[in-house]
């Protein structure tokens, strides 16, 4: 009997990628197995893993790996793990089939068993993770020699430069708008109660006393209005010309915790809380003005635009 030919059956990974440009990541100046790479959606992202050694990817800190899809997934262990990604190359099984052909011309078949370990051009693939905020796409190679093994990645950490950035912005415009607010009601609180308006009546509804004010009245441009300590303190509606109702934004006086600031003058203003209505008119409406010069209802004073 003598074997005629061989053949060995193996899950092959060898794919015919395309061309595409890489982000090669940086390493630091400790160690090249250590390394990080800016986040960017249209970028593909270079990963060496190296035989025997694992891989670790870090996403940010708020991130949950939702999905790992792999273009080799026998020949990579890929195990996601919060917002982490830890893979490794593995060996894979196959056969080879021996033909023979014995004494009476027969052809006879003997199939074997074989393991095949990991090598550079066939379990080179791509790797694609969806987390709940990010998709990531990667190009997924295997290290050989020592060159391959001083460009392994042992640790791969995302940063996140424009996230950063935006939050900054976010932070120094809330920062902004809060200082802002803060001068706009110091000074209206310095306003002196001379200047103000304080001819005001109100209609109270059934059973809605606890949410009715004891006091109100505006200086030309702000309206205010104080409650009783510990009153619920109601949504605050101006009345239009065709009797619409019409929600206006309100702040608390840090000063006065029990007095609404409203930023703007009405005639007509409608309190709510669930079922309890206040009616209140302004009964001096247009007497006290803002000179449009000033910016101010108070004599002798410019306001500074900052």
């Amino acid at each position: 009997m003598k074997p005629n030919k061989i053949l060995i059956l193996l899950f092959s990974a060898c794919i015919s990628a395309p061309t595409f440009a890489l982000s090669i990541p940086d390493h630091s100046s400790v160690s090249h197995h250590m390394q990080t790479v800016n986040y960017n959606a249209n970028n593909v992202v270079q990963v060496t893993a190296y035989r025997g050694r694992v891989t670790e990817i870090t996403f940010s800190a708020d991130e949950k790996v939702e999905q790992v899809v792999t273009g080799f997934s026998e020949g990579w262990e890929i195990i996601p793990h919060g917002n982490r990604v830890y893979l490794k190359a593995r060996s894979i099984e196959g056969e080879t089939i021996t033909t023979s052909t014995d004494t009476n011309g027969q052809v006879q078949t003997q199939k074997n068993s074989v393991t095949v370990q990991p090598t550079p051009n066939r379990w080179h693939t791509n790797l694609l993770v969806n987390t709940n905020l990010h998709s990531y796409a990667f190009n997924l190679k295997l290290g050989w020699g020592k060159s391959g093994f001083r460009q392994s990645t042992y640790q791969l950490v995302f940063q996140y430069p424009q996230q950063i950035a935006a939050l900054q912005l976010a932070q120094r415009k809330a920062q902004q708008e809060k200082e802002k607010q803060a001068l706009a009601l110091k000074t209206i609180a310095n306003t002196h109660l001379s200047s103000m308006n304080p001819n005001y009546t109100m209609q109270i509804g059934e059973n809605s006393r606890d949410i009715a004010p004891i006091q109100a009245y505006d200086n030309g441009r702000f309206t205010y209005f104080t409650f009783a300590p510990n009153s619920p303190i109601p949504a605050i509606f101006t009345e239009t010309g065709t009797g619409q109702e019409e929600l206006v934004n309100q702040v608390v006086n840090p000063q006065h915790p029990s007095t609404v600031i409203v930023h703007r003058v009405a005639k007509q203003w409608v309190l709510r809380l669930g079922q309890e209505v206040v009616g209140i008119h302004n009964k001096a409406y247009g007497v006290l003005t803002v000179n449009q010069h000033s910016g101010t209802s108070l004599p002798n004073t410019v306001r500074v635009m900052k």
